[in-house]
């Protein structure tokens, strides 16, 4: 597929990654798992310890396990009304 410039590449493999994570974390979860999304790691590590090429971006580490014993089963979050709005 062609893109009109390099910021449209970045931004579409962006959304893959993100969309291949969530898929990740939903099927450790189906599998009794916990899953965490993190980003703030140090990039240009992770590039050189997995050896990408230049093109290639890493978007995100996503960590897999069981809880910790005493783990929340939910963390705490808004109620949906305060954060959701239809039009």
């Amino acid at each position: 597929q062609q893109y009109a410039s390099a910021q449209a590449v970045r931004d579409e493999a962006l959304r893959s990654a993100s969309f291949g994570a969530m898929t990740l974390m939903h099927a450790a979860q189906a599998m009794g798992l916990a899953s965490c999304a993190m980003t703030g790691f140090d990039a240009e590590g992770v590039t050189s310890s997995f050896g990408l090429a230049r093109e290639e971006v890493p978007v995100m580490l996503v960590t897999v396990g069981r809880a910790a014993a005493g783990n929340w089963p939910q963390k705490p979050r808004r109620p949906l009304e305060q954060v959701l709005e239809f039009a």
